[in-house]
């Protein structure tokens, strides 16, 4: 025995049949593994919602194991009681106890009786609402033996039709047979605002070697047990009280029966899921995959999961180039992926250039492909090739547009409108192609003059900055950082982010402070939801910008100047900033090794990553379930 136990288990209540029926999904065998996950996902809320009126008893048997003290919980609330000592039951056999709600006098009751069940014997039933114990005595559930052997399962109490039930299986004491056969399983049961007992009898069944437990099952007094062969057997009492009225309602191997979970509650816990658990309850029912498949669903679960970080290795010697998901707090390697869409005979040599929704787009600069892949689910997708786009140096973007549930990359190319390669990408007239997956086709746009409000420089003259990689996604906008101007004097030229809006599908310039020379700018980054950019200078100070709101240019503001020369002083080599996290953790890289740094720009913290080899990306990432195909 434990030196404390719980009176009454929180079981999830299932919906009545005389009730109002709400919407429900039907979810039958599900593995105890997975389900033990599901719950173990619920909030305060949402177990309160499983529970009957959210309270816990508890018995503690340290400091006597006859005579425990009893404690009442709610642990929603964290209040609790400790109840008066019971010291009129004097035997000191093992007890049974429950807990039950009396809506009649708003009540809540403690039962505590002996588990021999003799007719004569003292029960102790407390009340809330006095704070005291009262006793009564034990009738004679067994009329038709003279004297009965009484063993108790050792499961939790269940409370049905305002009635505390414990399971038990009996046998006639004036007989020295045995047998398993000569047994008889059944269901003491106590009427909460009657305070009286009866037995209600079970089926013969053949008990395997965990007995019979008792459960509730929509809304109804219900049986389970496992048979000699591990199958489990459900029986139902369809109405309460009628012996008669037991039916066998599954046998599920290895699996538990749960049925009509209301839509909204089914939908808040499965959401909490990681995605591998999510493709195992995608087996349960067709109720259920249906579900899992709504955007709705794959939204909800997407922004309830934890953000992480990518780290893409490039193809040495030894190993392929793979990507490994971290945590994005302390970057412990999570999982390692190798991508699924190469040739062991063809390394490509990759980029990411965007990551939305669980989704990265890569870039392969031996063919200009590109590529979507979801590493979670591993799912990807070879954009097809279009012929008006040719192969070209192109820039990426990868955006989700929630209006039409379609994931969209943007390809700017550097051909003209007269079909010339250029060495511009933002060119005015350059052929622009937005891919939509779900039409898993292109279509081609005109990139238009988004510097006709900038004077003096013409749109021949502008240039990507080399530096910025991946691009980002804020207020539902992919953006790129560029410099323009005159070409052949790279000090005159300015610094700017394009946008591209993946709704209206439609390009403008964003201008930054003119005090941000171009030759410091670094990295675009999405701080706290707003547009931000990684800035560093000849002695290697960092500087953070933020635009406070969206689209308002006078709102960009400097967060941050950091030196990382006095922030690594002991360190040997020129180190950089490799991106600016979220959650205001600034990752740095040294070019003359493979030793990383993380930095808490709130904590002031800083903590080495160790080594991370052959590093050539590094971004931003949610696990998702959105699918690549069909």
């Amino acid at each position: 025995m434990s030196s404390l136990e719980i009176l009454k288990f929180k079981s999830p209540i299932m919906a009545n049949p005389d009730e109002e029926e709400e919407e429900s999904v039907v979810c039958n065998d599900i593995a105890f593994d997975l389900l033990e996950n599901i719950l173990s996902r619920l909030d305060a809320k949402s177990v309160k919602k499983c529970s009957d009126k959210g309270i816990i008893g508890i018995s503690d048997h340290r400091v006597n194991i006859f005579c425990p003290l009893y404690y009442l919980w709610n642990p929603t609330t964290n209040e609790s009681k400790k109840l008066p000592p019971l010291d009129f039951i004097e035997d000191k056999s093992y007890r049974l106890r429950g807990l039950g709600y009396d809506p009649l006098t708003n009540d809540f009751k403690v039962v505590v009786f002996t588990s021999q069940l003799k007719e004569g014997h003292k029960i102790g039933i407390y009340s809330s609402r006095s704070n005291s114990w009262k006793a009564i005595t034990m009738p004679n559930l067994f009329p038709e033996f003279e004297s009965v052997i009484v063993t108790p399962f050792m499961s939790m109490s269940i409370n049905v039709n305002n009635f505390i039930h414990w399971s038990i299986c009996y046998k006639n004491g004036n007989t020295s047979d045995d047998k398993d056969l000569e047994f008889s399983t059944g269901i003491v049961a106590f009427d909460i605002s009657k305070e009286k007992f009866n037995l209600i009898k079970l089926p013969q069944v053949k008990k395997g070697n965990d007995g019979v437990d008792i459960a509730k099952i929509f809304g109804c007094l219900s049986m389970i047990y496992v048979d000699e062969d591990t199958v489990f057997h459900v029986w139902v009492m369809k109405n309460y009280g009628d012996s008669n009225s037991w039916i066998l309602m599954a046998n599920p191997e290895k699996g538990v029966l749960y049925n009509n979970i209301p839509c909204d509650f089914l939908e808040d816990i499965l959401s909490r899921l990681d995605a591998k658990s999510l493709k195992r309850c995608e087996c349960v029912s067709k109720s259920w995959l249906s579900m899992l498949r709504t955007p709705y669903f794959i939204n909800l679960h997407l922004h309830r999961q934890l953000p992480r970080v990518v780290f893409l290795h490039k193809r040495n010697r030894r190993f392929d180039p793979t990507l490994s998901i971290c945590n994005w707090e302390n970057f412990v390697e999570i999982s390692l992926h190798k991508f699924p869409f190469f040739e062991m005979n063809k390394p490509p040599l990759l980029l990411i250039m965007g990551s939305v929704n669980g989704v990265l787009c890569l870039l392969d600069l031996t063919c200009q492909m590109g590529y979507l892949w979801n590493p979670t689910i591993n799912e990807s997708k070879k954009l097809p090739f279009s012929p008006q786009l040719g192969r070209n140096r192109s820039i990426l973007g990868l955006g989700y547009d929630p209006f039409t549930t379609d994931f969209k990359v943007v390809k700017v190319s550097s051909l003209d409108e007269n079909g010339v390669v250029g060495p511009n990408n933002f060119k005015m007239g350059n052929q622009i192609g937005v891919y939509s997956l779900r039409s898993n086709s292109w279509k081609i746009i005109t990139m238009p003059n988004i510097f006709s409000e900038v004077e003096s420089y013409s749109t021949s003259d502008i240039t990507i900055n080399t530096h910025v990689g991946c691009s980002i996604v804020v207020n539902e906008c992919i953006h790129w950082m560029i410099c323009f101007g005159n070409t052949t004097d790279y000090k005159q030229s300015s610094l700017g982010i394009v946008s591209f809006d993946i709704k209206m599908e439609k390009f403008k310039l964003i201008k930054v402070p003119q005090i941000v020379k171009v030759s410091h700018a670094r990295k675009l980054a999405k701080f706290s939801g707003c547009l931000s950019f990684v800035t560093m200078n000849e002695v290697q100070v960092v500087e953070i910008w933020v635009m406070k709101k969206y689209g308002d240019l006078d709102s960009w503001f400097k967060y941050l100047s950091i030196n990382l020369l006095n922030l690594l002083p002991s360190r040997v080599g020129e180190y950089f900033p490799v991106g600016f996290l979220s959650n205001g953790i600034l990752v740095i890289s040294c070019t003359d090794s493979d030793n990383w740094y993380w930095y808490d720009t709130k904590s002031k913290r800083l903590e080495s990553m160790g080594e991370i080899i052959g590093v050539s990306a590094f971004t931003t990432y949610a696990e998702s379930t959105f699918k690549l195909k069909g």
